[in-house]
């Protein structure tokens, strides 16, 4: 048997060098490499001409010998799946765009469709305040979504609606019960499968010295909140960083003075815009994306981890912060509460008096260590769904 798997959402794109998705791909990719069995001839992988390299996944294809197929518009794409002899197709990121190939309608196509985020970040933005508008580019940008959004929502729905339907022998996978229940609600289709995102792998130990990354950053242990992915308006991360400069101009918290706040992701077109939101700068430290053993370390010693999304299909960083039994301060959106269950402490997104009180809650003793008796059961059941499914997902493949 032979099968093609596309890796396009592994590559850097737009200067955001990984994302849920790509993580995603690589982690069923490896586990498929660890299990490929002799009925397996070969398996093939696709790749986007226009975006950049990511060094992990080539260095794993180099490894098993794996062929790599690439792509620069979607007719090369089509051309590759019904030209290849494939058998199998595999979508671990199935993108709307993807619904105008027109492809073999006998290929057996397994596709994982995580959330319908394009639809529900234009739905989202209609009723935000703007907090991430840079420019007057920004703002007739909002100004169009509000007046003309519904038509692009139209227009995304069907191109979901036809991913349906792109064979007769189509499994479609989500990565959580809310995202099933989001898209049979709004496309009315039926979802076959829910199989939980599985947890990261290192692949490749790392050399750590934790002290000497935290000297870089400028951070001390269990002295400051991390934050991530903020150039990405729907990560939310903007709120929360201007609750806690408010926090830090009052007097409410004596121990919140001796923290630091450390915002990663924040690409350089966006540096000066939060620079000029914040007051209290000597407690912020802004950064671009870390490397991957820097941000293991950076979640395995902050006081807390704040993740204030407004959007998520599964929601992965906040179980790579439990892992090290850190606290975590969590959006009430879309999947997280199910996926996290009672592990952390919950607020809501778009509510400043619900951020602040999360904030305050840390320093509560007994509500903390009650927090933290909870961590260890539901990280556990967390982590067998996420196994059990990540071997289910692979045989699919396989079979």
């Amino acid at each position: 048997m032979r099968i093609l798997i596309d890796m396009t959402s592994v590559q850097p794109a737009n200067g955001i060098q990984t994302n849920g998705g790509g993580e995603y791909a690589y982690r069923i990719f490896y586990e498929l490499l660890q299990n490929v069995h002799e009925s397996i001839r070969e398996i093939h992988v696709m790749l986007s001409q226009k975006k950049g390299k990511n060094v992990k996944t080539l260095r794993l294809c180099q490894e098993f010998h794996i062929v790599l197929k690439y792509y620069s518009n979607l007719t090369e794409f089509e051309d590759v799946i019904n030209n290849g002899n494939y058998e199998k197709i595999f979508f671990p990121v199935c993108y709307p765009e993807y619904s105008e190939m027109k492809i073999n309608r006998n290929l057996k196509v397994i596709a994982v469709i995580h959330d319908l985020s394009l639809m529900q970040e234009l739905m989202i933005e209609k009723r935000s305040n703007a907090y991430m508008i840079r420019n007057i580019k920004g703002f007739f940008r909002h100004m169009f979504v509000i007046f003309f959004g519904n038509i692009f929502v139209r227009e995304l729905k069907e191109k979901h609606r036809q991913l349906f339907n792109l064979s007769d022998y189509m499994k479609i996978i989500t990565v959580s019960y809310y995202s099933r229940n989001v898209m049979e609600f709004l496309l009315e289709k039926k979802v076959d499968y829910v199989l939980y995102t599985p947890s990261k792998k290192r692949i490749y130990e790392y050399d750590t010295d934790e002290k000497n990354i935290l000297k870089k950053l400028n951070v001390e242990e269990d002295k400051y909140f991390l934050l991530i992915n903020a150039s990405r308006w729907l990560k939310n991360n903007l709120r929360v960083i201007k609750v806690l400069d408010r926090l830090f101009s009052t007097s409410v918290l004596e121990n919140l003075h001796n923290m630091k706040v450390l915002v990663c992701g924040i690409t350089p077109k966006y540096l000066s815009f939060y620079q000029k939101k914040i007051k209290n700068k000597n407690h912020f430290i802004l950064t671009d994306f870390v490397e991957e053993e820097e941000l293991e370390v950076l979640y395995k010693n902050a006081f807390a981890f704040v993740f204030p999304s407004l959007l998520e299909g599964f929601g992965m960083p906040p179980s790579e912060a439990l892992k090290y039994e850190t606290m975590c301060l969590c959006s009430t959106s879309t999947s997280l509460p199910e996926i996290y269950r009672d592990s952390v402490i919950y607020f809501e997104p778009e509510n400043d008096t619900s951020i602040a009180v999360s904030v305050t809650s840390l320093f509560d003793i007994e509500y903390v260590n009650m927090v933290r008796k909870r961590i260890h059961y539901c990280t556990q059941m967390l982590r067998e769904k996420q196994e059990h499914d990540l071997k289910k997902i692979c045989e699919m493949i396989l079979e």
